[in-house]
């Protein structure tokens, strides 16, 4: 079994052109890795495995409670780490205003070990992504976002994998450090599907002072992740920004723009 990616168009107008995505192969549980340390050529059953698995976390977990930095030689290092912010330096610690978490740190052996043996093949996946073909503004159906009337896209894959939508991206093409994030709470989604999005901004999101009538952007869509801190992006989309139903600009729709959803 291999390391796989897949290589992702860079939507910004800088660097590479392209940058690789891992896909993640397989999540190994438990029970499949005592499975295969049983395999590894030892006496021992995955049931004496699992004790001896269950002894070395409780151990672990023993003595990082006690202050202990545990060092597994050429593998991980495991250490707590009190956060505390107090105005009295005579107050006892608590944990309502610290916490206790813990770092981890990978050995460079470990990390050269996987450097030099792993086998890594690149994938065709980019079919699997939510690819943003066209943007449509309002009635108008310029190449544009109207701000606050409707802006419709059409695309391949929008409702990838079930997600839900959690945000639109608004990037600056000239400085791609310069991002307006909007959250689904200000988004008024008039339709959702495989094909099609349709929605329109709320009037009460602050504009920044960079995002100036006609200004090129990139837009984007935030899905939710496998879990609630990551994020899922579509493709990114060339576009403008207007915020007025009386500006106009010359971004009529190209022929590139135009084609038909495959």
């Amino acid at each position: 079994m291999s390391i796989n990616y897949y290589l992702r168009e860079n939507p910004f107008n800088h660097g590479k052109k392209y940058f690789a995505r891992t896909i993640k192969n397989n999540q190994v549980s438990e029970k499949a890795l005592l499975e295969a340390m049983a395999g590894k050529g030892t006496s021992l059953t995955p049931t004496e495995l699992r004790g001896v698995l269950d002894l070395l976390k409780n151990t672990i977990s023993d003595l990082l409670t006690k202050g202990s930095q545990v060092d597994l030689t050429d593998f991980i290092t495991l250490s707590p780490v009190v956060k505390n912010s107090i105005d009295d330096n005579d107050k006892p610690f608590n944990h309502s205003n610290g916490q206790i978490n813990l770092r981890c740190r990978v050995s460079r052996k470990l990390i050269e070990k996987v450097r030099t043996t792993a086998v890594v093949e690149q994938k065709d996946n980019e079919d699997k992504l939510p690819k943003i073909i066209n943007i449509k503004s309002g009635s108008e159906k310029e190449n544009a976002i109207r701000w606050p009337y409707s802006t419709t896209f059409k695309g391949n894959n929008l409702m990838p994998y079930g997600r839900g939508i959690k945000g639109i991206e608004i990037i600056n093409q000239n400085d791609d450090t310069e991002q307006l994030i909007i959250s689904k709470a200000d988004l008024v989604l008039d339709s959702f599907t495989t094909r099609e999005i349709s929605f329109s901004i709320s009037h009460s999101i602050i504009i920044p002072d960079w995002l100036t009538a006609n200004l090129p952007v990139y837009l984007r869509v935030q899905y939710t992740g496998e879990k609630e801190s990551m994020t899922f992006h579509s493709t990114a989309k060339a576009t403008y920004w207007l915020n007025a139903p009386l500006e106009t600009v010359d971004n009529t729709l190209s022929e590139e723009n135009k084609e038909e959803v495959a």
